[in-house]
């Protein structure tokens, strides 16, 4: 665990086999912040309403953060594990292969070379996953920011 430099607490999680940060949480960070809307929402005086407005605006962007960091775990899980795969395999094959001068990988018999292409093809779709979760990521925190503006201003939709 890491304390930001808002003091807030982030938890990081570490693949075992080669120590890259997997993923790190910080729903604790949103949780805050609904904890520092209703207080400031009590100490303006604002209506129950509004107050419940904006409460369940932090709530919507918690569960949509929450949805999407399960999909991004779960991606880069998948992404870990063929990883580990199909560098067993380049291991397992080591002194088996030769690699030319275009960087291709070159196996003496079929059966190695169909295991090299099903791990690559299962590399590149993970890492496919992970590039449109990337994107899908930019994407939620710019609504979930237009969102909250939008909150701010009072023209909640």
């Amino acid at each position: 665990m890491r304390t930001a430099e808002s003091g807030n607490a982030l938890t990081f999680h570490f693949c075992p086999t080669c120590g890259s940060t997997v993923y790190w949480e910080g729903a604790a960070l949103l949780k805050k912040e609904r904890s520092d809307v209703e207080n400031l929402s009590r100490s303006l005086n604002l209506g129950d309403d509004v107050r419940r407005g904006f409460l369940d605006g932090v709530d919507q962007r918690l569960a949509r953060y929450s949805a999407f960091a399960s999909k991004m775990i779960a991606a880069r899980a998948d992404f870990y594990r063929v990883l580990e795969t199909f560098i067993a395999f380049l291991i397992e094959q080591s002194g088996k292969y030769t690699v030319d001068a275009n960087r291709q990988f070159l196996f003496a018999d079929q059966s190695a070379l169909d295991r090299f292409n099903a791990a690559l093809n299962a590399l590149n779709g993970t890492t496919k996953k992970l590039m449109q979760l990337e994107a899908e990521g930019k994407q939620l925190e710019q609504a979930l920011q237009e969102q909250w503006k939008s909150a701010v201003s009072g023209t909640v939709k």
